[in-house]
């Protein structure tokens, strides 16, 4: 059986958006938005990602989580009014979607940091 890969995420608003970087959909994107597709691929080839960019990774998550109703998603602007504030719930659900390994080290290491400062 598959494993589910679209995510909820819940927004500033109280919303909870679905995301996604499924190839499937990554695939459709490109078909129907090029530019929005190209700005993940280039920003995923790069060494280091920035804060804005992570968030345009984001915004390419929900266009392919709902792709099917792609021409009543929100526009990038309306999607950096409602992205949460705290980057720690932002950098979470980027490593979540793309890299799971990632994200399991970044856990690993909070805990060794907490066990360390509680001492």
């Amino acid at each position: 059986m598959a494993q589910n890969t679209i995510f909820n995420m819940k927004m500033n608003d109280g919303s909870v958006l679905k995301m996604t970087l499924n190839f499937k959909r990554l695939y459709l994107l490109r078909n129907k938005d090029k530019k929005a597709y190209d700005v993940y691929i280039q920003t995923t080839n790069k060494q280091n990602i920035n804060e804005m960019e992570i968030a345009e990774i984001l915004y390419v998550a929900y266009l392919c989580a709902n792709i099917k109703e792609y021409d009543s998603c929100m526009s990038f602007e309306d999607f950096l009014e409602k992205l949460p504030e705290d980057r720690e719930v932002i950098m979470e659900m980027w490593l979540r979607m793309y890299s799971k390994k990632k994200l399991d080290s970044l856990r690993r290491l909070e805990k060794e940091q907490r066990k360390q400062t509680a001492k």
